[in-house]
């Protein structure tokens, strides 16, 4: 970061640097040519350094919720997936958050792919999660300003229902209420039980409900197959 401030001081002086050797030179010798080919050179280093190390550290709305998917999954191919990047670009943002925070977040466990949150890791999880909360609240108070239903239905599926049930029954429901955003997430069956109880999500679709307590179990249509 120190680095990064200096090599935007030294832009800045060469910059002026040059604007009074114009000023002062009225011929052209070689050894001002090569001494502004190396300004040049030194100009495009700090513009480089300025824009993938002063300002890589920012963080936004999208950062916070790549990384608490990432948590949420125990999966850098279905954070990627969730957010339409690169599983590159997830690892990416949590290098560039613990950089920021001088702290390690993650820890991968051994012999398994999964991810493990350090305690400073749940610090962040937890405080990123009630901004997340706030910002989508934010939203819907928003949109709630145009007098239509609006907001987000958290909605956890099984593969098996979410890939091939559930899409044409989304796209209905959005064609009668296209301000409504519906987030959609893939789990296990046990983990979306224990979700919907929580409040983590609002609907959890799975393949054979069980009745429980605190759940209210609501049966979709389902096609008949012929042979």
């Amino acid at each position: 970061m120190l680095f990064a401030i200096l090599c935007f001081f030294l832009q800045w002086y060469f910059l002026i640097l040059r604007l009074s050797q114009d000023k002062s030179c009225c011929k052209t010798s070689s050894y001002h040519f090569d001494f502004f080919d190396k300004l040049d050179w030194i100009n495009s280093l700090a513009m480089f350094v300025q824009k993938n190390l002063l300002f890589k550290s920012e963080m936004n709305i999208e950062t916070l919720k790549i990384f608490c998917d990432l948590v949420e999954t125990s999966s850098f191919s279905l954070a990627a997936e969730k957010n339409f990047i690169t599983q590159s670009a997830v690892s990416q943002r949590v290098c560039a958050l613990e950089e920021k925070f001088n702290k390690r977040l993650l820890d991968r466990v051994r012999g398994k792919r999964e991810i493990k949150l350090t305690p400073a890791g749940e610090v962040f999880y937890r405080s990123a999660k009630q901004v997340l909360a706030s910002y989508e609240e934010l939203q819907e108070n928003m949109r709630n300003l145009t007098g239509r239903i609006s907001g987000t239905v958290k909605v956890a599926t099984v593969y098996s229902v979410g890939l091939h049930e559930l899409p044409p029954k989304v796209r209905e429901f959005m064609s009668k209420f296209p301000a409504v955003k519906i987030d959609i997430e893939y789990s296990r069956t046990t983990r979306i039980v224990r979700d919907v109880l929580s409040g983590e999500v609002e609907i959890g679709v799975v393949a054979f409900p069980e009745p429980r307590r605190g759940l209210t179990i609501v049966l979709m249509p389902s096609d008949r197959l012929v042979l």
